[in-house]
């Protein structure tokens, strides 16, 4: 509920984050900030938002890893992949690194740190530990569905993706 104008006005919020599969965390980040200040204001045209996002997200990409990324957490699988788990909630990491994880293990909270306009996860399986320098992997998920696909397929980007 609410307007849009609030953290806590988007359902997924605080949301836990599972590891995707068994490995090791091999990188957390927890301390960086959520900017309310992103969220678009009731009284801005979509091109005065747009213009506003993208000169905040020029500024923050000078600034670096920390601001686009946020809190996050990077999982080493045994067979050599990366997952990673992006714009978590500040102080939720639950996992530090060193540490080894189970699939299903709750390992933080979702959040709208780094380079986020609005509360979601961002998740990527890579081949390397890098949140933002990693090539991505197709992933194949089970125990999920896309309840609103048009089409049947594989999960998009975007897409709205449910638990079975």
């Amino acid at each position: 509920g609410g307007d849009g104008t609030k953290f806590t006005d988007y359902a997924v919020y605080g949301a836990s984050i599972r590891a995707a599969a068994d490995g090791e965390v091999v990188a957390v980040v927890s301390d960086q900030i959520e900017d309310p200040a992103q969220f678009r204001r009731s009284d801005e045209t979509t091109e005065a938002y747009f213009g506003r996002i993208q000169a905040w997200q020029a500024e923050g990409m000078a600034r670096g890893d920390a601001f686009l990324a946020g809190n996050y957490v990077v999982i080493r699988h045994p067979w050599g992949e990366y997952s990673v788990y992006v714009h978590m909630k500040p102080g939720s990491a639950r996992v530090r690194p060193g540490q080894t994880v189970k699939a299903g293990a709750v390992i933080g909270q979702v959040g709208s740190s780094g380079s986020s306009t609005e509360p979601h996860l961002h998740f990527q399986v890579c081949d390397s530990p890098g949140p933002l320098d990693c090539v991505g992997i197709p992933v194949a998920f089970t125990g999920a569905e896309v309840p609103f696909a048009l089409l049947p397929g594989a999960i998009q980007s975007g897409d709205i993706v449910e638990a079975k």
